[in-house]
């Protein structure tokens, strides 16, 4: 009957009897057509529905592989900082051991100039008018430079592993350094480590060191009162901190100057 509407496939049947069957078959395919196009709407909500959600999960992992990305830059960059570190802190301890090596080197060629000082003098009386030995000014000696107590005896040298065999004194340069102790020049050169030094011998085996002057005002040979000033303050040496480096030894060996000045030293004025 094709697509005849209720009211014409009435008009058109001729047979009475057959009309009620005309009308019972159009509504059920009345209903039948109307469920299966209800069914469509709801598959094509249902497929509206599915869109939507695949481009939101399309957009997610959109998101996710961005972010994704990122990471894998933020990562990457990451990595790059920590080689450069490693490469840094090679190069760093390549540094390390080269200062080291030279610091060593340096303590050695002190350490054999005082002792080949210390055989030359042996053999030297000790000048008859010194007023007292030097073991018995322990505890009671000037400091030889006014300024701050930077490194002290024994504490660790940065990161080099030794320590100081002395003490550091940081003052402004061209301040006066003064003789501890009446005695006579020992050595006043340059020395690699310590720049312009001057070393006193003050007999029985003691002798001060005076290091990275900036200038020194005595000679080998001559002889210095207590309080006498023999040298200025300086950064002679590659030092990087102005002041003096100062030691005192016995029989070679560095001993505490704390345990033999008395106090600390007096702070720079003007």
């Amino acid at each position: 009957m094709g697509r005849q509407q209720q009211i014409k496939l009435l008009l058109n049947q001729e047979d009475p009897s057959a009309v009620g069957r005309m009308l019972a078959y159009f509504s059920y395919f009345s209903r039948a057509r109307q469920a299966r196009i209800t069914a469509m709407h709801t598959t094509l909500e249902e497929v509206e529905t599915l869109t939507t959600n695949i481009e939101l999960r399309n957009s997610a992992l959109l998101s996710l592989q961005e972010q994704e990305q990122e990471q894998a830059a933020r990562l990457e960059a990451r990595q790059q900082q920590r080689r450069d570190v490693v490469v840094r802190l090679q190069r760093q301890l390549s540094d390390q051991g080269d200062e080291l090596k030279r610091l060593q080197l340096d303590e050695k060629q002190l350490q054999a100039l005082v002792n080949s000082l210390q055989e030359l003098l042996s053999d030297i009386p000790a000048d008859a008018s010194q007023q007292q030995p030097f073991k018995a000014l322990k505890g009671h000696l000037r400091w030889p430079a006014r300024g701050r107590l930077a490194s002290r005896f024994g504490s660790p040298r940065g990161s080099s592993g030794l320590n100081w065999q002395g003490v550091l004194i940081a003052a402004p340069e061209g301040g006066e350094v003064r003789a501890v102790s009446q005695g006579r020049v020992a050595f006043a050169d340059w020395l690699r480590g310590f720049g312009l030094l001057l070393i006193i011998d003050h007999g029985d085996g003691y002798m001060t060191l005076y290091g990275q002057n900036q200038a020194l005002y005595k000679e080998v040979g001559e002889w210095v009162d207590s309080g006498e000033v023999v040298a200025t303050l300086g950064a002679s040496g590659g030092q990087t901190q102005a002041g003096l480096y100062f030691e005192i030894r016995h029989k070679g060996q560095p001993i505490n100057p704390l345990g033999w000045c008395a106090g600390k030293p007096a702070a720079v004025t003007g």
